[in-house]
């Protein structure tokens, strides 16, 4: 905080002081050029010189502040999920495409396959989880499952931004003490980021 009061002060204050004195020197010494014009000189640069370092001190000072709060100033996680509960479309087909491996339980929170071309291989149909009803057949399922079930939820109406049906569903999750559930990251929806990319479906007339 001392510096940018610092070049406040500089600015307002010792500028315009030099100015004055400036002035009054050259008047004194208009006979002598030499002597006129070399203390005037040496002070203005001085200011400069000073002006430069308050600068590039205050400048450093601003970028500390902000590459030590991350969060924008908030703190505070805006959605039920963190980054490492989000799931990637192409991680689910890959567990999906290797008969190897045990499939996670898979919900189906939007049910819009029916428009969208088809819905996830193996999912189940819980519906918009937006309306109370289908929110209590959400839960009402994921009870029969143990805490630590691996479960996957998926909408895919529309964008991720407006989808009325992730949060409710995703913090219904939490709230009833999931350990790992994920969150199928389709940032555009099931269509796109999935039913075009050849990825496994069951086609829902």
């Amino acid at each position: 905080m001392a510096w940018p009061v610092l070049a406040i002060t500089l600015r307002w204050v010792f500028v315009p002081l030099m100015l004055i004195q400036t002035i009054a020197h050259f008047r004194l010494n208009r006979n002598n050029p030499k002597q006129a014009l070399f203390v005037p000189v040496y002070s203005w640069l001085l200011v400069l010189v000073f002006a430069g370092v308050s600068g590039c001190a205050g400048d450093s000072e601003s970028t500390e502040d902000v590459t030590h709060d991350p969060s924008g100033g908030t703190g505070e996680q805006t959605e039920p999920w963190t980054q490492e509960e989000l799931m990637d479309p192409a991680d689910l087909a890959e567990i999906l495409e290797d008969s190897a491996r045990e499939n996670p339980v898979i919900l189906d929170i939007g049910g819009v396959g029916h428009i969208m071309g088809g819905r996830i291989k193996g999912s189940e149909v819980i519906g918009p989880t937006s309306e109370s009803e289908n929110l209590a057949e959400l839960k009402a399922t994921v009870a029969a499952y143990p805490k630590d079930v691996d479960l996957v939820i998926y909408c895919g109406c529309c964008p991720f931004e407006d989808c009325p049906n992730i949060r409710p569903a995703f913090q219904l999750l939490k709230e009833k003490g999931l350990t790992n559930p994920k969150l199928l990251d389709i940032q555009e929806n099931l269509r796109v980021h999935w039913v075009n990319l050849g990825y496994p479906i069951e086609e829902e007339s």
